[in-house]
């Protein structure tokens, strides 16, 4: 079913992304998306607010071995392949609505783990927008987003929930764009999942009319550990053998997370305008703490964005 998936949508982001370039090579067009930031999905954004529909897909390869609480070190290897779709909707001209986080997640690693596939936790929530008077060129805003535990634990998608509060600050100037995003991840239950804090950072460039280039950074910390006792039926004991976290899109609890609180990725990405509502975002992003002490080895994020 994922490899159907994939391969669907693989066809489709090539398809818009050949007539979206014949129509752009025939006519200017208005490149309002290229400062949004590409990688870390689900807890990245820009402070404006807007009306824009983003399919998401993400392929992340596993490391090929992990380090565990007794210093053993198993293998892993694999990949996890990721499509999702998120909402943003503009109510006026302080307030919009956020879908942030859905999808359907495809688990698959080497023998160590079992391979499973099922859908990810659903999170959605507001965007407030705030601009300094005395700062033209920055824009503000504060995000809450709820997370509900309605997703499969057979790819990690377990706890109560979490609330995830954070403030977004955007600086653009005519060719150039800091984006800047803090926040923290609050389980309504402490011993399911571990508490967070996130700083995205992203720097654009915008080259030509159509095209731009992204270089981001994201750090996730352990603030409170959780106490393994999030249930994974499928990868039993995995929550109290590790001593990490699993970044955005899994919260595993784990019981010795505070071991190696730190987990730190760089991207480097580019955005190009397809039409005149339509935009395409392609990020490689790679680990900068040990991947052993983490889910990832090397992740790709491409995503289709269409503004109404």
């Amino acid at each position: 079913m994922m490899e159907t998936l994939r391969k669907g949508l693989l066809t489709a982001v090539l398809g818009i992304a050949g007539g979206g370039m014949l129509v752009a090579s025939a006519q200017e067009v208005t490149n309002e998306n290229w400062k949004d930031p590409i990688s870390n999905p689900v807890y990245n954004d820009s402070a404006e607010l807007k009306n824009q529909l983003d399919l998401q897909y993400m392929w992340q390869t596993l490391p090929s071995h992990v380090r565990t609480v007794t210093g053993a070190k198993p293998n892993l290897d694999g990949d996890m392949n990721v499509v999702s779709l998120q909402l943003e909707y503009r109510l006026n001209e302080r307030w919009s609505l956020l879908a942030n986080k859905t999808g359907y997640i495809d688990f698959n690693p080497g023998d160590t783990l079992n391979k499973r596939e099922g859908f990810a936790n659903v999170a959605g929530g507001f965007k407030y927008g705030f601009w300094p008077t005395q700062m033209e060129r920055l824009s503000c805003a504060f995000r809450t987003t709820l997370e509900a535990p309605v997703g499969d634990d057979q790819v990690f998608q377990d706890g109560a929930g979490n609330i995830s509060p954070a403030v977004i600050a955007t600086y653009e100037m005519d060719r150039f764009a800091l984006n800047g995003v803090l926040g923290g991840i609050m389980p309504f239950d402490a011993s399911e999942q571990s508490s967070q804090g996130y700083l995205s950072l992203d720097a654009a460039a915008k080259l030509t009319e159509r095209l731009s280039s992204h270089l981001e950074m994201n750090w996730f910390r352990v603030i409170e550990q959780g106490h393994g006792d999030a249930d994974y039926d499928s990868h039993a004991g995995i929550e109290n053998a590790v001593g990490f976290e699993g970044g955005d899109l899994i919260n595993l609890g784990a019981a010795e997370a505070e071991q190696h609180k730190d987990f730190v990725t760089a991207a480097l990405g580019m955005r190009y305008q397809l039409l005149e509502n339509v935009n395409m975002g392609v990020a490689y992003e790679i680990p900068l703490t040990p991947k052993e002490l983490g889910l990832m080895d090397e992740r790709v994020t491409a995503n289709v964005s269409m503004r109404f």
